[in-house]
């Protein structure tokens, strides 16, 4: 089973779709991310390339949090130092 982000053509889609799997998260009234066997085709869903209308601002960042999880963000000086190393305040 994986997680997959899917753009819904109908709200007859998203119902259908959630009662058949589970829902992992949502953004309404457009996207689901549901978990899935892997090959699973699932109709009356939409790539998200040929979104009509297109993704709002909203819907472009649920999206791209998803697409991101799991990434290991860039190293940042300080990474893994006591909070008291040399050239670092510590807070407070």
């Amino acid at each position: 089973m994986a997680d997959t982000l899917v753009l819904l053509a109908t709200a007859a889609d998203g119902q259908r779709l959630r009662a058949q799997w589970p829902v992992v998260a949502a953004l309404p009234p457009r996207l689901l991310v549901l978990r899935l066997p892997a090959a699973a085709h699932l109709p009356g869903t939409v790539p998200l390339d040929q979104a009509d209308p297109p993704l709002t601002e909203s819907e472009q960042l649920f999206a791209a949090a998803w697409a991101a999880q799991g990434h290991k963000s860039a190293p940042r000086p300080g990474d893994g130092a006591d909070w008291d190393a040399p050239g670092f305040i510590p807070p407070g």
